[in-house]
């Protein structure tokens, strides 16, 4: 993805993955990131943490200085993004530091925003279409649940125009369908939840939800109305910012290590042939429905460690991998 500009880089890619994930599932995930060349190249080192615990090492950096919350108190963390569901608990020390709990039980489940997708397209029988119209219908519904509040139906003005007079069609969801696609996400967050309510017991005093699937104001709504009994509160944090998690448990490891998190490790020319700092630069990836399954890794610019909304990216790399990389075992 980069040429190194002098010397050999030393670089680290830590990559988050679902704690529900099999060994096969694992397997292959390590492998696809063998073949798409992070581990051949000299300097680079690969490591793999849990998504429970980057996005708990995440909430604890975004709580630290917090009046509210006592010695002693326990937090829950759950993090329902597109594919999983991970929930880790912190406890606060003597010293007001969070501390994450050993995993106990459920604690990630193969549940999550593709789900909501997959439920609402079969209303839809998008088999027999075209693939253009495959891809708005796509589009509209991941539209349609990200508006839906829980109290009326959606409709979904397509953005592209079809036919010889260029209409372009409204998309109509029921209220009852789009209840039925969260249904059983919404049941997976409350049952892993309230497992973890149970083992640390009144000490709970906070739930943190982030995650594609937490930013959902049904989810949201149905969350405060269904667990805001049994908490102390509810706190959902700004979601922009949690794409950092993994970032942030990488520079905890830096400043572990006595090194500073703010002094570059290596700097690149980018194939713009722009030169960055290694600091500078912030790497994406996801994994996009093309045929076959393609992993993306994007390379942004970013300002200090803010992270912002991503822009135009400076480089892409693809690979496509086998379609067992996301199973459901």
């Amino acid at each position: 993805m980069f040429e190194h500009d002098g010397g050999d880089p030393q670089v680290e890619w830590r990559l988050a993955v679902p704690t529900c994930w099999s060994p096969a599932g694992r397997s292959v995930f390590r492998e696809a990131v063998r073949l798409a060349g992070f581990e051949t190249r000299h300097g680079h080192r690969v490591s793999y943490i849990s998504e429970a615990k980057a996005a708990a090492t995440w909430a604890a950096q975004q709580l630290q200085g917090s009046t509210n919350i006592q010695p002693g108190d326990a937090i829950i963390v759950c993090d329902c993004g597109g594919v999983t569901t991970d929930v880790a608990t912190l406890v606060v020390d003597e010293n007001r530091q969070f501390v994450l709990q050993p995993q106990q039980g459920r604690a990630s489940e193969r549940r999550g925003g593709v789900d909501v997708d997959f439920t609402l397209l079969q209303t839809r029988n998008i088999a027999n279409l075209a693939p253009t119209q495959a891809t708005t219908i796509r589009i509209t519904v991941d539209k349609a649940k990200k508006q839906y509040t829980g109290d009326d139906n959606v409709s979904i003005r397509s953005d592209y125009s079809t036919g010889r007079r260029g209409r372009r069609p409204t998309y109509h969801f029921s209220e009852n369908d789009l209840r039925d696609a969260y249904k059983p996400v919404l049941q997976t967050i409350i049952d892993l939840v309230t497992h973890h309510i149970t083992l640390a017991g009144n000490r709970v005093k906070k739930l943190i939800l982030i995650g594609g699937v937490g930013t959902s104001p049904y989810i949201r709504l149905r969350i405060n109305q269904l667990l805001g009994p049994l908490l102390g509160g509810i706190i959902l944090l700004d979601q922009q910012k949690s794409i950092g998690a993994v970032s942030v448990e990488v520079l905890q490891a830096h400043k572990a290590a006595d090194q500073s998190p703010h002094a570059p490790l290596a700097a690149y020319n980018l194939p713009t042939g722009e030169p960055v700092e290694e600091r500078a630069v912030r790497i994406c990836w996801h994994i996009r429905d093309k045929g076959d399954l393609t992993m993306t890794w994007e390379v942004f610019h970013r300002d200090g460690e803010d992270m912002p909304q991503p822009r135009v990216p400076l480089a892409v790399l693809e690979h496509s991998v086998a379609d067992g990389l996301i199973p459901v075992w």
